[in-house]
């Protein structure tokens, strides 16, 4: 992917996810079924939707993902950082030209959502926040629950994927700097880092107290 990015100028996390295969077999059911509307979830996604389509495009970007690789551009170093920046430019370009195809474009945050309308141009009616949601029938809070055991300890989690930087970085500060505070008032409180394929890094952390690294799990 990042060969052809090079010779072609496009990006190479569009690259990495691109399939004539599969390109071929959304453009046979769009120009023979009566698609109203198109629902496309990761920037990666959109190049999959065809431009002749006449449906109804929501892009639902969840993340401005070429604003992280310009993070990684300024954190890094030497080529790795030159390769990123380059990134950023040749995936805000993908990025810009799909959401001025679509209907709407949706972002997990506000924020998120307002430094694609500062980028682009586009107004709140183009480009909105769809947070994440929860699922009410598994995590309501009005259903009644079981009485908790007198001797549970307090169980902080954060799930992810754990070879994702952003995460990565997260729970590094959070074990580091916020779990000393907190089992300085709770001594018993736990953290669990839950998620499949954890760096290095973060099965590191297990060493300290009160900090736990699953890997992935079923539930």
């Amino acid at each position: 992917a990042m060969v052809s990015a090079l010779v072609t100028g496009q990006s190479a996390s569009v690259r990495a996810f691109s399939s004539p295969a599969l390109a071929r077999r959304v453009s046979s059911i769009l120009r023979n079924r009566p698609i109203s509307a198109i629902y496309a979830f990761s920037g990666q996604m959109a190049q999959f939707v065809p431009a002749y389509t006449q449906a109804r495009f929501v892009m639902d970007f969840v993340d401005m993902d070429s604003a992280k690789f310009e993070q990684f551009a300024r954190d890094g170093s030497g080529l790795s950082a030159f390769a990123n920046a380059q990134e950023a430019k040749r995936l805000f370009a993908f990025e810009r030209s799909i959401a001025n195809r679509a209907h709407v474009s949706t972002f997990v945050s506000e924020a998120e959502a307002a430094l694609f309308r500062q980028r682009t141009g586009l107004g709140a009616d183009r480009v909105v926040a769809l947070e994440n949601g929860i699922d009410l029938d598994s995590y309501n809070p009005a259903l009644p629950r079981s009485p908790e055991p007198a001797r549970q300890k307090p169980l902080i989690v954060f799930t992810g994927q754990m070879d994702y930087a952003p995460n990565v970085e997260a729970v590094r500060i959070f074990a580091t700097e916020v779990m000393p505070l907190i089992r300085a008032r709770n001594s018993s409180a736990t953290f669990a880092i839950v998620g499949r394929a954890p760096t290095a890094e973060v099965q590191s952390l297990a060493m300290l107290p009160g900090v736990i690294v699953t890997g992935g799990v079923p539930d």
